[in-house]
């Protein structure tokens, strides 16, 4: 299994980071906001099957801008290969 090497860029932690705070994020907003800082500043990493259907739920059903940018960020760093045959 090949790893990803993306990362979350300056911009969606720091978007991230404003969600982990917001006392009205969701759980599951919340989810992929930690998984996204988890894959900040260069610590690599993969995006868990249960955090990218998260993201991808974020991603298909609201959440402002940011949040889909945020969403965006964890689902780039999925493992798809892995995804797909799951």
């Amino acid at each position: 299994m090949s790893e990803n090497s993306a990362h979350t860029g300056n911009m969606d932690a720091s978007e991230a980071s404003r969600i982990m705070q917001d006392p009205n994020s969701t759980e599951e907003e919340r989810a992929v906001a930690a998984s996204a800082l988890r894959q900040s500043g260069g610590r690599g990493g993969e995006t868990s099957p249960d955090v990218a259907t998260e993201a991808s739920d974020v991603m298909q059903n609201g959440g402002t801008e940011a949040e889909r940018s945020v969403a965006a960020s964890d689902l780039s760093q999925a493992d798809r290969a892995r995804d797909e045959n799951a």
